[in-house]
């Protein structure tokens, strides 16, 4: 299917199944308010593509692999994304079920995720120049099962009752958050790219592995924070402040001149050392 340079729009009271490639020549709008909508190959084309469905939304293929889209919009029950995807722009996907990727993710624009129910999910890594924003309303969980920002560093704010991170993470030049209402455990290298915040409101907050990078370090938790290896060993933060009901260090701690902040209603547990201009 190779639509013209104007606006398209197909419409269905059922369901809308595009089984051939889809190449836009302007912005083009699929919507299914009777069922599902579902691409079985590849979307391309420097425009717009919007989608709704009282169904799932479903994309087989890559969207943008060959030419990137300026921007994806998708409303729907469910959403899966199978394939790669790359755009160049904004891109909003709002799910009452939940939202998963299956394949690597490229974000050059700001892209916001809402799932009001159900879960939010990245089987692959998630990198790209833009930002990343990711609500999951209710008891959902925001699952990364592979890197952040191995390949470009990207900004990420993320909100959602529980939180799994598989991987490393590497933060854009943005402000980043990582907020859970139960337990938090971040187990490869944090990289600074800009203020990052991660925050438990209801549980634990837990460090596996280094924690690098010349930006503010902001953790929360209602419970102990723990660092179980070094933060600063190559690039100090800039201010580290940390404030929970315990701390502990197991690993060394280094802050720059703006120095770190740690508070504790109960109990703090240094093993290793702290270097810094204040504490």
């Amino acid at each position: 299917m190779t639509l013209g340079s104007g606006s398209s729009s197909l419409s269905s009271s059922g369901g809308i199944t595009a089984e051939d490639p889809v190449i836009l020549g302007g912005t083009t709008t699929f919507t299914a308010t009777g069922g599902n909508v579902a691409f079985d190959s590849t979307i391309d084309g420097a425009h717009s593509l919007n989608v709704s469905a009282s169904g799932t939304a479903t994309f087989g293929e890559a969207i943008g692999g060959t030419t990137p889209l300026s921007s994806l919009g998708v409303t729907a029950d469910g959403i899966t994304v199978d394939g790669n995807l790359s755009t160049t722009g904004s891109d909003t996907l709002t799910s009452s079920g939940g939202i998963t990727f299956v394949n690597p993710v490229a974000i050059a624009g700001a892209t916001t995720l809402d799932a009001t129910s159900g879960n939010v999910a990245f089987d692959g890594t998630v990198n790209g120049t833009g930002s990343l924003n990711i609500t999951v309303s209710g008891s959902g969980t925001a699952t990364f099962d592979g890197a952040i920002g191995n390949s470009t560093p990207i900004t990420v704010a993320v909100s959602a009752h529980s939180i799994t991170l598989d991987g490393a993470v590497t933060m854009g030049s943005g402000s980043s958050s990582f907020i859970s209402a139960t337990s938090l455990t971040i187990p490869d290298a944090v990289n600074l790219g800009g203020t990052t915040t991660f925050e438990s409101t209801g549980s634990t907050v837990t460090f596996g592995s280094t924690i690098d990078g010349a930006h503010n370090l902001i953790v929360s938790a209602s419970g102990a924070v723990t660092f179980d290896s070094t933060v600063g060993g190559e690039t100090p933060p800039t201010y580290i402040q940390v404030e929970a009901n315990s701390i502990t260090l197991d690993g060394n701690m280094f802050a720059g001149s703006s120095g770190e902040y740690l508070y504790s209603t109960t109990s703090l547990t240094i093993s290793g050392c702290c270097d810094t201009g204040r504490q």
